[in-house]
């Protein structure tokens, strides 16, 4: 059986949907120029539905039906600036800002300055920690060599090895073959006099003076020495000591009386000679130097022990350890010969 499909009733010229009586509602009026032959010119982009020439424009009608939908350009938004919440500052805390800028700029610049300061004081600390251990350094190397002397005779005469030690050291720096502008010789700076009158009573009697150039019998003459001047004082007072070994033991009693707070003792500041007062400070400074870091003693001097003149049979104890008492005096180099030796009236009548 032959299938036969369905025939549509309407032919196509007749069929008029919805969608093509809108179309033919919307199609634009050809002007009469253009002929009525029904074709559209070409769009050269004139107009919108319909195209004229520019001559032309003008006199075109507008085209009949709904006009195309133009959707409005979108609004551009403008941003909103933020109000600043509160008001600006006033004169007052201006000035308020301004003085707490300028107090914390001036501690930061004081800090800096401080520390700069304290760096200073710490490196001049350690310059003079390190000088002064180069001066102990020094002073031990030259007492090495006579050591074991200046320990036997100064046992054997009662007098305090550091302070000999001292002693040789501003008289002649350890110098054995030292002679003195004035005259004097050796490692404790005897004079002709001295000698003369020292030697009768250290076995030395028939001894030329070049005697004092031997370490042993200058050091053993100068123990001896010592020995006699705290007899002589009746005080064992380390600075009255030096006093009398630089200048003689005769002057002494007149310098107490006449300089001493106390009647007894004598600083260094109160030394009315100036030579022997430079002396004295030099003396008193080594004299420190190797006690406290040669002849260690806890809570005093090992001191002149027994020290007593010839023949009076006392006992005058021991030299106190130094105090800071020594005002402006430092620890001088001794060039050599530091003194003049012992005054020649102190022993011309011996």
């Amino acid at each position: 059986m032959n299938y036969t499909p369905p025939t549509n009733p309407a032919p196509a010229a007749q069929r008029h949907r919805r969608s093509d009586r809108h179309r033919q509602a919307d199609q634009p009026t050809i002007p009469a120029q253009f002929g009525q032959s029904g074709a559209m010119p070409p769009s050269n982009g004139w107009g919108a539905g319909y195209c004229v020439p520019p001559n032309a424009r003008s006199a075109a009608p507008m085209p009949q039906g709904k006009p195309a939908y133009a959707r409005p350009a979108p609004a551009v938004r403008r941003k909103k600036k933020k109000r600043a919440s509160g008001r600006g500052l006033n004169a007052a805390q201006w000035v308020v800002l301004a003085m707490l800028t300028v107090c914390l700029l001036g501690a930061a610049g004081f800090r800096l300055y401080a520390e700069s300061r304290m760096r200073i004081l710490m490196d001049d600390r350690a310059r003079a920690a390190q000088e002064y251990q180069d001066k102990v350094d020094r002073y031990l190397a030259k007492q090495r060599p006579y050591r074991a002397l200046i320990e036997q005779y100064a046992a054997q005469y009662g007098v305090d090895p550091a302070f000999v030690s001292a002693i040789i050291m501003e008289e002649s720096n350890y110098d054995p073959r030292a002679v003195s502008s004035k005259g004097a010789r050796g490692l404790m700076q005897f004079m002709p006099n001295t000698f003369d009158w020292v030697k009768k009573n250290c076995g030395y009697k028939g001894a030329d003076f070049d005697v004092v150039y031997q370490p042993e019998a200058a050091i053993k003459m100068g123990c001896y020495l010592l020995k006699y001047i705290i007899g002589q004082l009746d005080t064992d007072d380390p600075i009255l000591v030096t006093c009398a070994y630089h200048a003689g033991w005769g002057h002494i009693s007149t310098w107490v009386s006449n300089y001493s707070t106390d009647g007894k003792t004598l600083t260094v500041a109160q030394i009315p000679a100036a030579d022997t007062r430079t002396y004295a400070g030099r003396v008193i400074n080594s004299y420190a130097i190797y006690l406290q870091n040669v002849y260690e003693v806890d809570g005093g001097a090992a001191g002149f022990d027994a020290a007593v003149s010839p023949g009076d049979g006392h006992d005058h104890g021991s030299i106190p350890v130094p105090g800071n008492d020594l005002g402006e005096n430092q620890v001088y180099q001794s060039a050599g010969g530091g003194r003049t030796g012992v005054s020649v009236s102190d022993v011309a009548d011996l």
